[in-house]
């Protein structure tokens, strides 16, 4: 009889340590998960068509980016232009897919320090149509040496804050050098982009109105029928086929005649 009862008595003990022992390691096991989201940002890019920035450089200033039938404009107050297809893909491919790495801060007083709130931040809005799909500010950034010889490159960490939300997130990379810019750094600024080899025919006029012809017969290039020196012209299409242009000038009376023309 108290074999039987020694023997039912441990198998109780048996089954409560057992339990005991899967309690701690699921214990452990959840202070190892994340308790924060694992995706800060993740949008379907092909459905943005505008972009909406108050970058920190402009003090509350807006510059709105929109997507049309022939490409993306930029535009303020003062009027609307081509934009820079690669600063928006740039933007873009941000928000299909901006993942935190820590949680920084979780209180609003620690915002400042971040450069999260609204007077310090770079605020990003992102639109499909009418419908918001990101609202994000954009603050600070910090820099880390690389930390053995073998890297060349250091690790750039971002903060960042969901409108709405009291924590602060960090991000990989430098998303203030992409989002807060003011309107002429958003501008397409591209003046020529051909492909050299396409170049068949350059047509120079000065103010004066003398003019000449550089134009490719059957592989010579022939300046008003002379023949011209064929590294001179293809070292020159080289420094022409990619001209962009570095600023914008606001005056409203330009000059009507051009001093030359190609």
């Amino acid at each position: 009889m108290f074999r039987k009862i020694n023997n039912k008595t441990l198998g109780i003990v048996f089954v409560l340590l057992l339990i005991l022992v899967l309690a701690i390691y699921f214990f452990k096991d959840r202070q190892g998960e994340r308790t924060f989201r694992s995706e800060l940002v993740v949008v379907d890019t092909a459905q943005v068509t505008k972009i909406v920035l108050l970058p920190k450089a402009l003090n509350g200033e807006d510059v709105v980016l929109l997507k049309g039938d022939d490409g993306w404009l930029v535009k303020n107050e003062n009027g609307s232009y081509s934009a820079d297809v690669n600063s928006v893909n740039t933007m873009l491919s941000e928000f299909s897919g901006m993942y935190p790495e820590r949680v920084a801060a979780r209180s609003k007083d620690k915002w400042a320090d971040f450069q999260v709130d609204d007077s310090t931040a770079t605020r990003v809005k992102v639109f499909n149509e009418d419908k918001m799909l990101v609202d994000l500010m954009i603050g600070k950034f910090s820099y880390q040496q690389p930390q053995n010889p073998y890297q060349r490159q250091g690790k750039m960490t971002s903060f960042v804050r969901i409108c709405g939300e009291d924590e602060t997130y960090a991000v990989d990379g430098f998303l203030s050098m992409e989002f807060n810019k003011t309107i002429d750094q958003l501008r397409n600024t591209t003046i020529i982009n051909v492909d050299n080899s396409s170049v068949t025919s350059l047509d120079f006029t000065t103010r004066d109105e003398s003019s000449y012809r550089l134009r490719n017969e059957k592989g010579v290039w022939l300046v008003d029928g002379i023949q011209a020196d064929s590294v001179t012209v293809q070292n020159y299409l080289a420094s022409i086929s990619r001209t962009n242009g570095k600023l914008f000038n606001t005056q409203v009376n330009l000059p009507i005649e051009a001093d030359y023309s190609l």
